[in-house]
């Protein structure tokens, strides 16, 4: 392929990619193509240490089913002048490698497809102009085999501990949904010795993870379940950083980016209008009456349900960021999208105490949804513990049947581009525009976002809570006098 048709995919603070692949000055194997592949420059060491990655992670996935393989690792060839136009695209890599370019190499990677933040962005348009009931359907079956690569990673001992839109990669010419950057990866075991030698350097306030994972070391998880005041205190200053954008930080909370929790928030939720600030203080006010009860736990189990539940977060408001895409393109029915979202929202609910870990569990409703919802009979297959067969599935009438929860689908306002770079190191997309249809509502009667019905506004001191239900207004008195049983 020629270097005019040669682009960067994307360049973060380590590498930069490019589609095809920049070449090797040797060839890796004697049939080997670079169309069908991408290349990564980064500094040798950093190269090295990925490749790690991969080879890791192999040991566990060795038919990839999925991730997308072992790369190739190999010096990259400068001389075409062709070469260093393409290299010059890449902002932050090019000045440094005309310095040391013998401090460079190039990972080889399959393409496995755009991830899931740049197909939403970029290609779902043009993916569903044809045959979208079908390539829609066949993507939703492709999602159980995410949820049983969370089994997998369970099975195995490790936690992912980044599963997030721009880490899943989808193929859409083979239909293939794959884990990517596994450089946070960890086994669980890991991850119980560092917590428990206040060494998890994870365990911090990330808008990706759950809040809990912030109180993982032994430390924090003792001063927090000794001290009434300390609870409080981290409730208080926590949550106006996050909703308020208070600095305040006195409780010296490890959290990097408050700001970024509104990426969190953008996924979950309709993109547009911004999320009513209560919804976001029900949200975690939510999180913390449940970690209250949490933490009286011994330091074992509560660890142990903390770190089962940082992938099934992670993938939970994934999920629920790729369906809010495909209804924004009309690509999935009311049924299936108000269905999913209450299986997903039970995935990254805020509540520790009520969030479902048991994979089983999760791929038992999802096909459930999936036949419910016609996908099955359309495409003519079933399931067989849990394993796909080409078989039509079985009449409605004796299928498994789960009781839904409603989740919360408040629309939130276009994120700035600053806080894109949050999320990753890629080049800031344009926005999809979405055309939205408000239902008109009686002066006395405000617009329900998730059952699109008119439902009574809120009497004087009440808020609406992240179920959207009218609450009481919290004040200081009112938060110590209702957590005054708490006190050890």
């Amino acid at each position: 392929m020629s270097n005019a048709n040669r682009k960067v995919l994307g360049e973060g603070a380590y590498g930069c990619v490019h589609k095809p692949s920049l070449h090797c000055t040797t060839l890796p194997d004697p049939n080997f193509d670079y169309d069908n592949y991408v290349s990564k420059l980064m500094k040798t060491k950093n190269a090295q240490s990925e490749l790690q990655e991969f080879v890791t992670i192999h040991k566990y996935d060795p038919h990839d089913e999925y991730h997308l393989g072992t790369p190739k690792l190999c010096k990259p060839d400068l001389t075409p002048r062709e070469v260093m136009k393409d290299i010059k695209k890449c902002q932050r890599i090019h000045p440094k490698l005309e310095k040391d370019p013998n401090d460079y190499s190039l990972l080889l990677l399959k393409y496995g497809g755009p991830d899931l933040k740049n197909f939403c962005k970029k290609d779902i348009a043009k993916f569903l102009k044809t045959k979208s009931q079908e390539k829609s359907d066949k993507f939703w079956l492709e999602v159980h085999h995410l949820i049983k690569g969370l089994q997998f990673f369970r099975d195995n001992g490790i936690v992912h501990n980044d599963l997030k839109p721009q880490n899943i990669l989808y193929d859409m010419k083979k239909n293939k949904l794959s884990f990517i950057d596994f450089g946070l990866m960890r086994t669980k075991a890991e991850v119980i010795k560092s917590s428990k030698e206040n060494k998890n350097h994870l365990a911090n306030f990330h808008w990706s993870f759950p809040i809990e994972c912030g109180l993982m070391n032994y430390n924090e998880y003792s001063k927090y379940r000794r001290s009434f005041d300390r609870r409080v205190l981290i409730e208080e200053e926590l949550i106006g950083m996050i909703v308020a954008g208070n600095t305040k930080n006195t409780a010296n909370l490890d959290i990097p980016k408050p700001d970024a929790f509104e990426l969190f928030f953008s996924y979950i939720n309709l993109p547009g209008t911004d999320m009513p600030a209560a919804a976001k203080y029900g949200f975690y006010d939510s999180a913390f009456n449940s970690l209250y009860e949490h933490v009286k736990l011994p330091y074992d189990e509560y660890l142990d349900k903390i770190i089962d539940t940082i992938d099934v977060y992670g993938l939970g408001f994934t999920l629920q960021y790729i369906l809010n895409c495909f209804k924004r393109h009309n690509a999935v029915s009311e049924d299936f999208y108000t269905k999913s979202s209450a299986l997903f929202a039970k995935m990254f609910d805020p509540e520790i105490t009520a969030r479902v870990t048991d994979i089983k569990t999760l791929l038992d409703e999802y096909e459930d949804i999936l036949l419910e919802t016609g996908v099955l009979t359309r495409l003519n297959k079933t399931f067989e513990d849990n394993n796909l067969v080409q078989r039509a599935p079985m009449p409605s009438p004796i299928m498994r049947l789960a009781e839904k929860q409603e989740t919360s689908a408040v629309k939130l306002k276009p994120l700035s581009s600053h806080m894109e770079r949050v999320a990753d190191m890629d080049p800031v997309l344009a926005d999809v525009k979405v055309e939205t249809n408000t239902k008109a509502c009686p002066p006395e009667k405000e617009l329900n976002p998730t059952t699109n019905r008119c439902v009574k506004k809120c009497g004087p001191g009440q808020t609406r809570n992240a179920k959207y239900r009218c609450v009481k207004n919290k004040t200081r008195r009112g938060l110590t006098r209702s957590r005054s049983r708490s006190r050890s």
